[in-house]
């Protein structure tokens, strides 16, 4: 796939950022969050109502009115506390595909050329004076659209994408009423501190790794399959109305611990899931969604194998349970930095106590309503995860009809090669369909779904 770039240039709010806003303070949070920059592409068929020119324009004319609202994501990157608020804009860069429809694209995907769609700017590192935003728009030859968005991951979890991403899209339809007001208490709520000098990135680092023997497979759940495995969860416990995201990623973790003991040939093996949770919605009172900031933590849970099913789905649950309103209470004000400190230090020494331990990450994107991000041009044919190819990964992320969940899972190549053997697991889902299988209602995927499931 051979790509041109077409053109470079710098979108501007539609009105200048007030004088008293020219400088952001990220929180505290903040501060141990991701550095580099955050990746998401949509990806959009043709359509005939829209010429390219005429497309194009409609997405900078509508993004220069978002960052009007969305004023620190036009500015460049001060320091690791600070945005200078100047105006100067988002970097968006326009790309051709050539000789390649979309459809065949993705008909014949090959999960490595998604990196291609991405600016060669992006990387897990951004330098002072970099811009705090990157759009890039990869047009096939067919006028399908990639459209990627890559901005700070330091200000932009997940949830501040998703508002970002629906009041642009909003502004794109000229529907003014649907576009969101973010939220900048963040700093105010969590403020940061000056002498708050962990490299979140070193732990990071020891935890995940990029590797040549890593292979990606994309495991579609259908939403039935889904419903069986919450049936089964609330059978065999107490735990009530488990999410997609918990009974997926438990049985995923069961089938992982399995595979990796084979390898191992071990009857036991310390394991440990990290997984980021969204603050937001467990403080007391709860922290609006638009609220800016990469308001984050990390949950774990310890496994060690031969765990039930619907016991890895408790273990979850108790988990999240964990990072309450109390936990939040704590890390606010000014004495909230000492407090982030104590449950760092502790969540290090439960992580790197045992030299043996082995490490899965879980990140998942569902519910976050990406697949209503229209810009006029009718609304996402996929999503790909944002995060793949890093040892011992889970990334979960809708489907754009149903209940359904496509999980995004990196292993070592041998790990993987058992698990494809676990007959159970094989039973549940697809493998490697083609997205635009994904994007039907009625999918012709291959019928490996069974009615009644024996217990995991």
């Amino acid at each position: 796939m051979e790509i041109e770039i077409i053109s470079k240039q710098y979108i501007k709010p539609s009105s200048p950022t007030p004088s008293h806003l020219k400088t952001y303070q990220i929180s505290l949070l903040d501060q141990y969050g991701p550095s580099g920059y955050g990746r998401v592409l949509l990806f959009y068929s043709a359509n005939q109502d829209y010429s390219i020119p005429n497309r194009s324009q409609i997405l900078k004319q509508s993004l220069s009115q978002t960052l009007t609202r969305y004023y620190p994501v036009a500015g460049k990157i001060r320091d690791n506390l600070s945005i200078d608020c100047n105006d100067e804009g988002v970097l968006y860069i326009e790309t051709r595909i050539l000789n390649c429809c979309l459809d065949d694209y993705l008909s014949n995907l090959e999960v490595s050329s998604i990196f291609k769609l991405f600016p060669d700017a992006v990387s897990n590192v951004v330098s002072s004076g970099a811009p705090v935003a990157i759009v890039q728009e990869n047009v096939f030859t067919c006028g399908g659209m990639a459209l990627g968005c890559f901005p700070w991951h330091v200000i932009f979890d997940a949830s501040t994408l998703s508002a970002f991403l629906k009041t642009w899209s909003a502004f794109a339809r000229n529907s003014v009423e649907e576009a969101l007001f973010p939220n900048f208490t963040a700093s105010t709520i969590f403020p940061p501190n000056i002498s708050f000098n962990l490299d979140s990135l070193a732990m990071a680092s020891r935890l995940f790794e990029w590797s040549p023997s890593v292979v990606t497979r994309r495991f579609f759940f259908d939403g039935s399959v889904i419903a069986n495995l919450k049936a089964q969860a609330t059978r065999s416990s107490s735990l009530q109305n488990p999410t997609r995201a918990e009974v997926v990623s438990a049985l995923l973790l069961k089938s992982f611990t399995a595979a990796l003991l084979k390898v191992k040939l071990r009857t036991q093996i310390p394991i440990v899931m990290n997984f980021p949770v969204n603050l937001r919605r467990r403080a007391t009172p709860q922290i609006p969604e638009t609220c800016v900031g990469n308001l984050l933590f990390f949950a774990t849970l310890m496994a060690k194998g031969g765990e039930e099913f619907d016991g890895l789905v408790w273990k979850m649950r108790e988990s999240l349970s964990k990072l309450n309103g109390n936990v939040m209470k704590s890390l606010q004000g000014d004495g909230g930095w000492l407090k982030l400190v104590e449950i760092i230090g502790k969540l290090h020494d439960e992580l790197f106590s045992d030299s043996g331990i082995v490490h899965i990450g879980l990140n998942s994107w569902c519910n976050m309503g990406l697949y209503s991000v229209d810009f006029g041009f009718g609304k996402p044919l996929w999503i790909p995860a944002s995060g793949f190819g890093i040892k011992n990964y889970m990334f979960l992320t809708d489907t754009k009809h149903g209940d359904g969940i496509e999980a995004w899972v990196s292993l070592d190549e041998q790990v993987m090669a058992v698990l494809e053997q676990d007959n159970k697991l094989m039973s549940l889902v697809s493998i490697d369909a083609s997205p635009l299988e994904l994007g039907n209602p009625n999918p012709s995927l291959p019928k490996k779904i069974i009615s009644s499931m024996s217990k995991f």
